[in-house]
């Protein structure tokens, strides 16, 4: 959901190559997300073309994992990481983050 989320519109099968697992692994998780309306799937330009995106309730959903995973990260870390170690971090995370990205291209 996350993916879809940040992507937008996507396909299933870009889906299962960003997550590293097969189509089929993530058709079963996606016919589950549609049944509990947390995602759409409709055709893309090619007819066998499946586009997945989040609906409302999913986005909402998203945003709400997101304040629990941080806050319970901040938790963890409040008054053990001082602030220059936490940019330090957060810079280092963004260099990954940029070299993983010309990695995929």
């Amino acid at each position: 959901m996350k993916l879809s989320d940040q992507c937008g519109p996507t396909p299933g099968g870009q889906l299962a190559q960003k997550q590293g697992v097969h189509k089929s692994a993530v058709s079963n998780r996606l016919k589950k997300l549609v049944e509990k309306g947390l995602v759409t799937s409709r055709r893309g330009q090619d007819q066998r073309e499946r586009l997945i995106e989040l609906t409302p309730e999913g986005k909402r959903l998203v945003e709400e994992v997101d304040g629990a995973v941080y806050r319970y990260v901040e938790s963890l870390i409040d008054g053990e990481v001082d602030e220059i170690e936490i940019e330090q971090f957060v810079r280092t995370f963004r260099k990954i983050k940029q070299l993983l990205r010309i990695g995929e291209e």
